[in-house]
């Protein structure tokens, strides 16, 4: 799902007012002085109905005029006006009305898979990708005004069965189909059939499909997942007129566990992914460094099929699964929400934010949004993936202070590097050549001011490997 570029503006009138009884609050708050909205009737020939919800925070087709509760996309637009993607059309709901597309009226296909939200020189325009092509539809305070559609028999379009669609920030589409990565510039079309995997090596989009197309700004790039030959990192050059990249995050090199790739949300340089084998973190651009990784087994997450993922507005990821949602919130702890705590459905399909933080997910069941992290705790382990064991840290959890045990097998240089969660360098406390064998070092961490309470990333960088550890700070 292509991520929403968010603001710290007032909230608009129409957006939608939190139930009381939920009182947790992390992040922004629901400040709703009115609620007026002026509908005109029948501006296309959509289905529209007035149906004021009886839940505000919850939407099933028993409750609203959604025309299915298998939600596959949802993109939130400025003013807050909803579009929602579903095995049975698209749905506009405005915070107090339901307009419904179809085939009918614009689409394709009724099965939305992916919207992507692109400011043109004409209009505001959504792109809608199905399994029958693609449209770009132009929009109003009113609804869908007009639209465009594009299949293999009306334009260069490879792939008829349209999986994703991003919209970069110079106005490239990417287009994901079950055939090939294609790239409308303009009016003109580019399309690679294959991609090339960790080894260099050649396959075809069409036997491992795309499955989540995001954007690498500071590279101006677009990062590609698919399953079973990872993360494709990809550009185009105009100047030579073909595809770009740099070698894709996959195994053996990358240290992740699986090439099934499910989903990514990146912010700057922080990329998080979702996998056949749990939520892998990567904060860099080289690909053998510095993967953190969480599953079943390390982290006592829900599930390690990991459908979506998603970094809202205050830098708190959250990872829908097969079983529920987990969400690792910007202080280093977990927590997860399912059925038992009161959400919609435990199997999500997607999730975004709106411009006020809201963040509204997408699943099997219907939908449900929040203006806080809702769930219980999950204790955890303080466990990463490791690149051997040449390195301890204890004791884990700190307060004040903790120790680093170093082996290595000849003298070198060795720098110990403390980044927070966010990627951010805390400390470099070891900085210096090493001649014993095994070394201790002592960290202090009483500075609080540096060291809040939380989870940090220990960096243990010698000539001969590079290791990373996770340390938890106490008050």
């Amino acid at each position: 799902m292509s991520s929403l570029i968010q603001s710290d503006k007032m909230k608009t009138l129409n957006s939608p007012k939190k139930t009381q009884n939920k009182t947790t609050l992390i992040g922004s708050s629901l400040s709703i002085i009115a609620l007026l909205i002026l509908l005109i009737a029948n501006q296309t020939i959509a289905t529209n109905k007035s149906n004021k919800v009886e839940s505000d925070t919850q939407f099933t087709t028993s409750n609203s005029d959604l025309p299915s509760n298998e939600i596959k996309a949802i993109y939130v637009d400025s003013v807050n006006v909803a579009w929602i993607g579903t095995d049975a059309g698209l749905s506009r709901y405005n915070g107090q009305n339901w307009t419904t597309y179809t085939t009918s009226d614009h689409l394709l296909d009724n099965n939305v898979n992916d919207i992507a939200y692109e400011q043109s020189t004409y209009s505001d325009e959504i792109w809608i990708a199905t399994n029958g092509g693609l449209t770009v539809a132009s929009f109003d305070t009113d609804g869908i005004t007009e639209a465009t559609t594009y299949t293999p028999e009306n334009s260069d379009l490879i792939g008829l069965e349209v999986s994703n669609v991003m919209v970069d920030k110079d106005h490239n589409r990417w287009i994901g189909t079950t055939d090939a990565l294609n790239l409308f510039q303009g009016s003109t079309w580019k399309s690679e059939l294959f991609g090339y995997d960790t080894n260099g090596d050649q396959f075809n989009y069409s036997d491992n499909k795309i499955t989540d197309i995001q954007e690498y700004a500071l590279k101006d790039m677009a990062f590609i997942t698919t399953n079973g030959k990872g993360i494709v990192r990809t550009g185009y050059d105009s100047e030579i007129d073909a595809f770009t990249g740099a070698s894709a995050y996959g195994t053996p090199w990358a240290a992740i566990l699986t090439d099934s790739i499910t989903s990514v949300s990146i912010e700057d340089e922080i990329q998080w992914y979702g996998t056949t084998n749990g939520i892998h973190y990567h904060p860099y651009w080289d690909t053998k460094t510095w993967w953190e990784i969480y599953t079943v087994e390390s982290n006592n997450i829900l599930s390690n099929t990991i459908t979506a993922i998603h970094i809202d507005k205050e830098s708190n990821i959250w990872a829908g699964t097969n079983e529920g949602i987990n969400i690792i919130k910007n202080d280093g702890k977990f927590m997860m929400y399912t059925e038992e705590q009161g959400l919609i459905n435990n199997y999500i399909n997607t999730i975004t934010s709106d411009v006020d933080g809201n963040v509204w997910v997408g699943t099997k069941g219907g939908i449900e949004w929040f203006d806080y992290v809702p769930g219980i705790d999950v204790p955890t382990s303080v466990k990463t993936n490791l690149v051997n064991d040449k390195v301890a840290l204890y004791p884990n959890p700190a307060s004040e202070l903790f120790t680093i045990d170093i082996s290595i097998d000849r003298p070198q240089f060795v720098v110990v590097s403390i980044y927070n969660t966010n990627g951010q360098l805390i400390d470099v406390p070891v900085e210096k050549k090493i001649r014993d064998s095994n070394s201790k070092h002592q960290i202090d961490t009483s500075n609080k001011i540096n060291f809040k309470p939380g989870i940090y990333i220990v960096q243990i960088k010698c000539e001969d490997y590079t290791q990373f550890s996770k340390i938890e700070i106490l008050n």
